[in-house]
């Protein structure tokens, strides 16, 4: 399950993905009930170049940390998750900064 960035996808310095397909399937999802009775939802989502060079077991090109905050409890995690990736609002695994693309893209999702 995943979703493919319909569009160029700009990596920086440079390099432009055409299409590229984000998964968060090869990670771990935690959802915990925090301090103060909110809800959070957290995990790694992967990019690849396409499905096909995931799915071949390639390598990710691009890592993000997804942090979601809920009042209420989550009924379905991964519909959350991609709902946060489609919304632009995600957090660079390098250095934890949040990232919020200036591009709109149209998605593709995969079952």
């Amino acid at each position: 399950m995943g979703i493919i960035i319909n569009g160029d996808y700009d990596l920086g310095d440079g390099l432009i993905v055409r299409n590229p397909y984000v998964s968060v399937a090869s990670g771990e999802v935690m959802v915990r009930k925090e301090k103060g009775g909110h809800y959070s939802v957290q995990c790694y989502a992967n990019m690849w170049s396409n499905e096909t060079f995931r799915q071949n077991g390639g390598k990710a090109i691009k890592q993000v940390y997804i942090y979601i905050k809920s009042e209420t409890p989550p009924v379905n995690v991964y519909e959350l998750i991609y709902e946060q990736i489609k919304s632009g609002k995600v957090v660079h695994k390098q250095n934890q900064s949040v990232e919020s693309t200036n591009e709109v893209y149209t998605y593709t999702d995969v079952m």
